[in-house]
């Protein structure tokens, strides 16, 4: 319906659209009594809807998309996976942080023990292994430990005669019967091989630089001529 205006300064007249009832410009969400004063309508069920309701999702629209659901499934994954990237990455962080913070432990181990140690001067610097030897005392019951540097080159069974003789303990690996004079790591209850050369221990990655081994007695077995 069109209704004719006259203007004070014209005898033309113009024609315009009536304002609508807000009655036809209510909400149409279940329950909603708001009203608007322009349309908001729907594009996809073309009702009309107030600002609060004017999503697909606010008024529960019957037309609503699968692809917005799809879109909202792979939005939710996406962000599922960089909440797990963060938490990978944050382990990575820790665990590099972690061999780093061993690393330098290492570094500052092998620095005291050098300070300290005492070997064969006539052994080249680029041949040196420096070690923390533990001498257990069973008959004390205490353990001592000293610093000192072996050529890489040297067997196991060379460095126990030569710490024997430093520390003047009795060294009766020659004899089958009597008890034997072994070399461990601190933290193992296996004796290293009395044939094998540091070298060859550092590249098995049995012992490294600045470790600390153990010298103690032990009775002959028959597993350790094979070992």
């Amino acid at each position: 319906m069109k209704i004719k205006f006259y203007t004070l300064n014209s005898s033309a007249t113009e024609e315009r659209t009536p304002f609508v009832c807000c009655e036809q410009l209510k909400c149409s969400f279940e329950g909603c009594y708001n009203r608007e004063l322009v349309e908001i309508r729907c594009e996809h069920c073309k009702m009309n809807f107030c600002l609060l309701h004017r999503h697909q999702h606010d008024h529960s629209c019957r037309l609503l998309s699968n692809t917005n659901v799809l879109h909202e499934s792979k939005t939710a994954v996406l962000v599922k996976q960089i909440l797990e990237s963060k938490v990978t990455t944050g382990e990575r962080k820790r665990c590099s942080q972690g061999k780093k913070s061993a690393k330098t432990s290492s570094l500052v181990n092998l620095l005291k023990i050098k300070m300290k140690a005492q070997g064969d001067q006539s052994v080249p610097e680029i041949e040196r292994i420096y070690l923390l030897v533990e001498f257990c005392n069973a008959d004390k019951g205490n353990v001592t430990t000293k610093s000192f540097f072996f050529s890489n080159l040297w067997t196991v069974g060379k460095i126990i005669d030569r710490l024997a003789s430093i520390e003047k303990l009795g060294n009766e690996n020659n004899k089958s019967n009597a008890k034997k004079l072994l070399l461990y790591r601190s933290d193992s209850c296996d004796p290293f091989c009395v044939n094998s050369t540091l070298i060859e221990l550092v590249a098995a990655g049995v012992l490294q630089n600045g470790d600390t081994v153990a010298l103690r007695y032990e009775p002959q077995l028959k597993q350790y001529e094979n070992i």
